[in-house]
């Protein structure tokens, strides 16, 4: 039996970098092991893909990679500034349409699948041909919450801008069009799904966009049995991440005499801002700004670490929570957007952001939790190996990609 062809739209794709571009790069990859995979992304990711596909020789994988860029002006127009990411991404797609004119009756497809950018406010135009579409996981619905708005600070106003633009695009013919059209929808978090599923036809599925190289993140034997909290933050330090919230649950845990420290990896905007709040409230001694870290640094973290703190606001998901799962570190966060689906009450903390009626209050609620799982040891051990099976078994780029096998089958069975 002839391989099924699949053409995977990732504007984002390279098995360089992380977050969406290694999504779609990685999915791409794993699905062409039982599929002729044809992958269109932009000339900019070239030397990326044929670097890695060089140190692939015998591979099992049957994958083309086809190249589409816009004139050279609209580049350096964005580049500059001059001309937003936004609209230089809309314009892709246009020009993607072309493309799929001109060559899409020489690849012949079975079935096309837009995965890169994954805002559901941008939406792509393959259902326009007679050819089956999957679209997603397609996040983006995902606000802030009103009542976390505070640890944003001068960007509240940006964020409830965004929420109205938000709730405008669902009425975007578009948007709408495609929704409609296509075969299967992923939703990459129940606030994305909330918002559009009464626009969809086809097949309902649910997916975060990320995934992990779980065989590159891996517990360590953890030796460390001294009574010391161990936290990690891992990430961008910006607003939307909540990264100001964390000095306030150093504080609280301080109040309470328990006994932590806190290692913080990444830069950002914001760094200064937190490291300031730090010192400001004597928590200086307990902290360790790291800075970037390689990728076996950042692995020993995880493994060093008895909780990653994943306070995002607003985040369509976050590559960082499956790392850390991945490596047996439990993950405390909100229970909202797509941390609600990756974090598991076995593998994590996970705090209702409308639980508490103040900042100061939400910030001790996260340190009463932490210190109530810590303490416990037995109920600490089984999270670690609770998280770590999760990783591999949901979110690994093998088991992410035999669901997309799956709806795969299910659409083309329909197209038979």
């Amino acid at each position: 039996m002839s391989r099924k062809k699949i053409l995977i739209s990732a504007y984002a794709c390279s098995p360089l970098r992380g977050s969406e571009h290694g999504t779609g790069w990685n999915t791409s990859w794993e699905l062409a092991r039982n599929f002729d995979v044809h992958v269109l992304t932009r000339s900019k990711n070239r030397t990326d893909i044929e670097s890695f596909l060089k140190d692939q020789p015998g591979s099992d994988r049957t994958i083309t990679v086809h190249y589409l860029e816009l004139p050279a002006a609209f580049a350096r127009a964005k580049s500059h500034g001059v001309l937003p990411l936004a609209f230089y991404y809309s314009m892709w797609q246009v020009a993607a349409l072309a493309w799929g004119r001109k060559h899409l009756p020489v690849i012949k497809p079975d079935l096309c699948h837009h995965l890169t950018f994954n805002s559901f406010e941008f939406p792509s135009f393959w259902h326009r041909f007679s050819i089956p579409t999957v679209l997603g996981p397609l996040g983006g619905g995902q606000t802030a919450p009103q009542e976390l708005l505070p640890l944003v600070g001068s960007m509240a106003g940006a964020e409830r801008i965004r929420s109205l633009r938000v709730a405008a695009s669902e009425k975007n013919p578009f948007v709408r069009d495609g929704l409609r059209a296509a075969k299967a929808v992923i939703f990459a978090n129940a606030e994305t799904r909330f918002r559009l599923e009464k626009w969809v036809t086809g097949s309902v599925h649910e997916m975060v966009d990320v995934g992990v190289d779980s065989p590159k993140f891996v517990p360590a034997v953890k030796n460390k049995q001294d009574g010391i909290l161990r936290l990690l933050y891992v990430g961008k330090f910006e607003n939307r991440k909540g990264v100001h919230l964390i000095p306030k649950i150093l504080s609280a845990l301080k109040r309470k005499a328990y006994p932590f420290r806190i290692q913080f990896v990444g830069d950002g905007p914001e760094l200064n801002r937190v490291r300031t709040a730090c010192e400001r409230s004597a928590l200086a001694e307990s902290c360790e700004f790291s800075g970037k870290l390689s990728h076996e640094r950042t692995v020993q973290s995880y493994q060093n670490a008895d909780f990653v703190i994943f306070p995002s606001v607003r985040d369509t998901s976050g590559a960082v929570a499956l790392e850390a799962l991945s490596c047996g570190c439990p993950v405390v966060c909100f229970h909202h957007q797509g941390a609600a689906w990756m974090v598991s009450p076995d593998t994590g903390i996970l705090v209702n952001p409308r639980e508490a009626a103040s900042i100061p209050a939400l910030a001790d609620v996260f340190a009463r939790e932490l210190i109530s799982c810590h303490s416990d040891v037995v109920r600490h051990g089984a999270m670690r190996q609770a998280a770590r099976l999760r990783a591999v078994s949901q979110f690994s780029w093998p088991a992410k990609a035999q669901v997309l096998t799956e709806i795969y089958q299910s659409v083309l069975r329909q197209r038979s």
